[in-house]
């Protein structure tokens, strides 16, 4: 058998990492992370830059330099003010996603009766 062959008897076994009911959080130089979402409410944002669902995406800062009649120019005057908003935003965001998350973590190779194929 050549070194970069797999041998016929390689199968690839059921588990979460190919479960329909899991959801995999990916995000960029970090290990995938997988969360039951079986019997679960609605899934938050996960912060996942990757995924899109990065919790700054939420924050629109020119609708937010207009709501405030600053200048873009003008990074100084709002500073403060605006990364105070940006923490009045993210912090729910992300703290949604930590209750949501807390004790939905599996394994990537551990499989339940409620498996279902990808």
């Amino acid at each position: 058998m050549s070194e970069h062959t797999r041998d016929q008897s390689y199968v690839i076994l059921d588990g979460c990492h190919n479960c329909s009911n899991a959801f995999r959080l990916t995000e960029f130089e970090c290990t995938t992370r997988f969360f039951c979402t079986l019997d679960a409410p609605k899934r938050p944002l996960c912060g996942s830059l990757l995924l899109k669902e990065a919790f700054m995406d939420q924050v629109n800062l020119k609708q937010w330099l207009f709501e405030h009649n600053y200048d873009e120019k003008d990074y100084e005057k709002f500073r403060d003010e605006f990364c105070e908003y940006r923490r009045s935003i993210i912090t729910p965001l992300s703290e949604a996603w930590r209750e949501w998350a807390k004790g939905r973590e599996v394994m990537l190779c551990g499989k339940c009766e409620f498996w279902v194929k990808d």
